[in-house]
């Protein structure tokens, strides 16, 4: 399944007073002699500052976003894992994907879909938090692909860390992304996770956790290939605890320093 953005929406947008004024500001703040240093969260964003505005590389740096590691924390498994899937009517013993993100289409829903319909478990469920305005759609798909047992959407969620103790695994299949915070939320909440090559998240990857990057984030056969590895309870726990690691070395204290650090050397040198 593929939902595509129409040509008449591009149209809509494009002549859209509100992103139309939104692009005259970036360009302005982007223009030189506008900024001293500029901060991107990943190298995607980086690489696209550089190529829209011309702003050189030695102008820009990157600090990666920071995750609540206390509030995602392994623990959430045995304080909400029971009651979160009797609500969505998800057995205990299911294995669960969890997806979160609003905007279903540029976070990989559909690719999303179309990977639990090729990997034909029916043990397998998938868990949607967040909204967007054609959720029908979607929900019309999960219908059409023999999935309505299997996928739960569960709207907008303010204790989006109890949804994490519930999954087994998190999937997060962008066709762009500028990082992607919900990665480290899962290896926070020692989930591995299945992570778009085209997110800026895709960078922090490495070794075992690096074999989980999806190449093709509209390729639902490669999707389902990962996911079915993820069956494998030894696997899950292993790459849980790297991916845990990894979320600790990226947690809110560590970006607070890098952040001020970077704002007392931008300091220093303004006033040399």
């Amino acid at each position: 399944m593929r939902l595509r953005e129409t040509a008449f929406k591009r149209m809509v947008r494009s002549i859209d007073p509100y992103h139309r004024s939104m692009l005259r500001i970036e360009r302005q703040q982007y223009a030189p002699g506008n900024y001293r240093k500029v901060l991107a969260i990943s190298e995607v964003v980086k690489r696209e500052v550089m190529r829209t505005y011309g702003v050189s590389e030695d102008d820009i740096e990157i600090v990666y976003d920071g995750v609540d590691t206390n509030a995602f924390h392994p623990r959430n498994v045995s304080a909400h894992r029971a009651a979160i899937r009797t609500e969505y009517n998800i057995p205990a013993d299911a294995i669960v994907a969890l997806f979160v993100g609003n905007a279903f289409r540029r976070k990989g829903l559909d690719t999303v879909l179309d990977g639990m319909a090729k990997l034909k478990n029916k043990n397998c469920y998938l868990l949607v938090v967040g909204r967007d305005p054609e959720a029908r759609r979607y929900k019309d798909a999960v219908r059409r692909l023999g999935l309505r047992r299997q996928v739960a959407f569960a709207g907008v969620q303010s204790d989006v860390e109890q949804f994490y103790g519930a999954a087994d695994y998190f999937v997060l299949p962008s066709l762009h992304e500028a990082f992607g915070n919900t990665v480290l939320e899962a290896f926070a909440s020692g989930l591995p996770a299945i992570v778009s090559s085209r997110a800026g998240a895709a960078e922090v990857l490495d070794g075992d956790l690096a074999a989980y990057l999806l190449k093709d984030p509209t390729d639902g056969e490669e999707l389902a290939h990962l996911m079915r590895t993820l069956l494998n309870g030894d696997t899950r726990h292993t790459l849980g605890s790297l991916g845990r690691a990894v979320a600790e070395r990226f947690s809110l204290d560590v970006h607070a320093r890098k952040s001020e650090e970077l704002f007392r050397r931008t300091v220093e040198e303004m006033i040399r």
